[in-house]
């Protein structure tokens, strides 16, 4: 059983109080850059959000700051990594009231390949061990046994339609988007990418190729910050 402790997320100046508090398992509540870990995309989706907007938040990791997002809006889970599942349903379950809009265990794509039966509730990878390490899975060496969808067939077969988009997916950025055409092309989408410029290789894409698309379909984007990646802004002009 993991040891859990009450941790401060975003420190304010150089005082001692931050903005969120939240319930972390330990080794993670022992990290030691919450003071200041990626604050210029919280507070952008913080200030573009409203409570009954639905925000798919794409590479959920092991969940610690799809707790914070819940504060701001409805979070529909995803996350391809079944081993991140336990700690996502525990942390999720400490620290927020209400269940999350949807859940998908699987990768997203540009393209749909479903290899199994597809739930959008808890799924039943969330009654194992937790970890105390990371442990992606990447659509680039996957081994055929997972699920993957395009966010366009996610939004069908779920039948959640999000107003906004967090990804966060170790270079498969471009590949995401592109299976968003129909959703992005037919509504104003608010839209978080942190963009992993020398992963982006693997996908044959970059973020030039990312720019001229979300253009394409009409939407500016703004750069919130570079720290270990890129986060940018997109909204429609």
């Amino acid at each position: 059983m993991s040891e859990w402790r009450e941790i401060g997320y975003l420190r304010k100046g150089e005082s001692f109080d931050y903005e969120y508090q939240l319930s972390l398992p330990e080794p993670l509540a022992s990290w030691d850059v919450f003071d200041y870990w990626e604050r210029e995309r919280i507070n952008s989706i913080r200030d573009n959000v409203r409570g009954e907007d639905v925000l798919f938040d794409i590479g959920s990791e092991v969940g610690w700051m799809s707790v914070i997002l819940a504060r701001f809006c409805k979070i529909f889970l995803i996350e391809s990594s079944g081993y991140f599942w336990p700690n996502i349903y525990q942390t999720w379950v400490r620290n927020v009231d209400d269940k999350p809009v949807g859940c998908f265990y699987g990768l997203i794509g540009e393209k749909s390949d479903i290899f199994g039966d597809l739930k959008f509730d808890w799924p039943d990878e969330i009654s194992g061990e937790m970890i105390d390490k990371n442990s992606y899975q990447y659509l680039h060496d996957h081994q055929g046994n997972i699920n993957i969808l395009s966010i366009d067939d996610l939004v069908k077969k779920s039948k959640v339609v999000p107003t906004a988009l967090n990804i966060d997916i170790e270079g498969a950025e471009f590949l995401a988007l592109k299976g968003a055409k129909k959703l992005l092309s037919e509504n104003n989408i608010k839209i978080w990418v942190s963009i992993h410029p020398d992963l982006m290789v693997r996908y044959n894409s970059n973020k030039e190729s990312v720019f001229k698309y979300m253009a394409d379909l009409g939407y500016k984007y703004e750069l919130l910050a570079v720290d270990h990646e890129e986060h940018f802004y997109f909204r429609k002009k």
